[in-house]
Formats: structure tokens, C-alpha cells, sequence
């Protein structure tokens, strides 16, 4: 079954994902703590408002490391063998 896409949900997306990314800079401690891996490792994720997204980084000194944009439902935690040393 093929869906209608609403006009201008594409850039409604992009426009979700710039905010998400600005909070992840903003206030990087704010975001949530990855549950099940070493607190060393520091992995954090911001949720993508409205749409079934998060996106998955670690701090590194200034820098910040996304390692997963990742569906919440589709595979979860496909994305941890990125982290394994």
C-alpha cells in the first residue's frame, strides 16, 4: 500500500532534526544517557520531535561524534556494535 506523503513533511523533518541537533549542542547533558553501555563511553541521544527518530552521539572534548541516526522502533540498537573498541 503506497501512502500520500503530506505536502511539506519533508521539510518539516529536516526542520525537526536541525532542532534536535541544536539542543545537542546547546545542552549536550540534557540528553539522555544511552542505558545498558559502560557510562564511559558517554553515549547520549536527543529525541527528533514528531517523528520516530533519535539521533545517538558521544561528547568528545568539543566535538561531538553522532554515531547513529536511528529509527526508535525499526532494529533498535543496530548502532551499539559502533561503539565496541
Amino acid at each position: 500500500m503506497v501512502r500520500e506523503s503530506a505536502s511539506g513533511l519533508g521539510q518539516e523533518f529536516r526542520n525537526a532534526i536541525d532542532e534536535a541537533m541544536e539542543h545537542l549542542v546547546k545542552a549536550p547533558l540534557a540528553a539522555s544517557p544511552i542505558l545498558n553501555l559502560p557510562p564511559s563511553i558517554g553515549a547520549r541521544r536527543v529525541l527528533v520531535k514528531r517523528f520516530p527518530y533519535s539521533i545517538v552521539f558521544i561528547n568528545h572534548d568539543e566535538d561531538f561524534w553522532v554515531v547513529a541516526f536511528a529509527h526508535q522502533h525499526r532494529r533498535p540498537g543496530y548502532w551499539r556494535e559502533r561503539l565496541k573498541p
